[in-house]
């Protein structure tokens, strides 16, 4: 019994602790001016370094795991290319890649994480304008983007603007 309510204690701890790093990850999202590979390489930085990373075997998780790889290569990319992400073609990729240790596949990769990214914030801060209930955890945030159909539109116009660059090499 002792046990349960220990047990039931941290579980409720760990929840608040991240539906606090979520609410932290929204605001930074929705109050960015612009939403680029910086304060999404910030983002990245927060959720490394929270509390999760000391749960046993998280830290040791694939998704954390390629998170620590995607920090470590957004630490070997210029300021230019961290605040203009649309600039990068693909001789740019492939000296992220030589730089980082890492091959261009993993770059494209990285890159359409940052999307999805720049998908969600765009359509936080389109919700937030328009005055709507933003998502107060993970679960709801996926509920809300899985009945909104303007997110569709959204990842069109993100993924257009990002094909739409040339691409040297």
């Amino acid at each position: 019994v002792v046990t349960d309510a220990v047990g039931k204690m941290a579980t409720g701890k760990m929840q608040g602790d991240k539906e606090k790093q979520f609410q932290k990850m929204m605001d930074t999202m929705i109050h960015t001016e612009k939403w680029t590979m910086r304060p999404w390489r910030m983002t990245l930085e927060n959720q490394l370094s929270s509390w999760v990373m000391y749960i046993p075997g998280m830290k040791d998780s694939a998704e954390m795991k390629e998170m620590t790889k995607f920090k470590a290569t957004l630490d070997t990319m210029s300021d230019e290319e961290l605040d203009n992400p649309d600039s990068i073609d693909m001789k740019t990729k492939e000296r992220i890649a030589v730089k980082s240790g890492k091959s261009v596949e993993d770059i494209n990769r990285m890159m359409m994480f940052y999307k999805q990214s720049l998908v969600v914030r765009n359509w936080l801060v389109l919700k937030n304008s328009l005055k709507e209930t933003l998502p107060s955890t993970e679960l709801e945030m996926r509920r809300m983007q899985e009945n909104d159909i303007r997110l569709k539109k959204i990842n069109q116009k993100v993924m257009a603007k990002s094909s739409t660059h040339k691409r040297t090499g």
